[in-house]
């Protein structure tokens, strides 16, 4: 059975792409699947510190903990249209490793939002550069919003949820 990661890359506590990650991690394989929440703690990345102090060991664990995923689920906060600093800080840092990050392996890219877009301009933005840190992503799904249509841990509309479901279906047929 394939080992699946689902990357958090929200430094919420109450993260509502969290939840959503969480909710296709357990319908995708609830065995195989782990939660990574990245560090929000590692400094920002600059060739001045790495010189300095080398790569943060958290850095290094965690690149050597996703080698040993078969595919990856990565949640998507959309900040001012972006990424989170966060998610950009820790592939920057991963990328000082070795810029083939995710291996080749697929992604399952998913984003929600309060407001009616649900991420769409951050998965764009991930959609156009994971492939050169070796993403390959084979799907991806955009819940907007995210209060409306997310309750007791179910998406309420049923034309979405159909294409939830479709888009985790999809991810395990080919990933899986």
């Amino acid at each position: 059975m394939k080992k699946i990661a689902g990357i958090s890359t929200s430094s919420s506590s109450n993260s509502i792409n969290r939840k959503l990650l969480i909710n296709a991690l357990n319908q995708i394989d609830q065995n195989n699947t782990t939660l990574i929440d990245l560090n929000p703690n590692i400094p920002i990345y600059s060739i001045d510190i790495e010189e300095r102090d080398g790569i943060p060991e958290e850095i290094q664990s965690l690149f050597t903990e996703l080698q040993s995923y078969d595919a990856y689920l990565i949640a998507i906060p959309e900040h001012n249209g972006s990424i989170t600093a966060l998610f950009k800080n820790t592939l920057d840092w991963l990328s000082r490793i070795n810029q083939n990050i995710f291996g080749k392996k697929d992604i399952l890219l998913l984003s929600t939002s309060p407001g009616p877009n649900g991420g769409k301009y951050a998965t764009a933005h991930v959609k156009n550069f994971i492939p050169f840190l070796g993403g390959n992503v084979v799907s991806d799904f955009n819940l907007g919003s995210f209060y409306d249509n997310f309750q007791n841990d179910f998406i309420t509309d049923k034309l979405i949820n159909t294409e939830y479901t479709e888009a985790l279906k999809h991810f395990r047929t080919v990933s899986v």
